[in-house]
């Protein structure tokens, strides 16, 4: 669905690729909140709220990945699980 490098981060694919295979990706990932009559209620909301939270979390601390040339280990079942994912986290001294 989302080409032979899924495991890398590379958002430019959803520009780069035909307005039929960006439909088909966008509706896979609709599983999640699903959409029409059954879309879930809460979404706005939720969305909202992880905007504000990952900003906050950006703002007031650096977060290093340990290591950079093999960050994790995906396994995708009905969800994502990240597995050996370590970062170094500590607080900004901006004040």
């Amino acid at each position: 669905m989302f080409g032979d490098d899924v495991h890398v981060f590379r958002p430019e694919r959803w520009p780069e690729c035909d307005t039929d295979r960006r439909a088909a990706m966008r509706n896979s990932i609709d599983l999640i909140f699903s959409k029409g009559r059954w879309q879930c209620p809460g979404r706005l909301m939720a969305l909202a709220q992880i905007n504000k939270v990952l900003v906050e979390i950006l703002r007031n601390f650096d977060i290093q990945v340990v290591n950079a040339q093999k960050p994790f280990r995906v396994r995708l079942y009905s969800s994502i699980l990240i597995e050996d994912f370590k970062i170094r986290v500590t607080e900004n001294s901006l004040d």
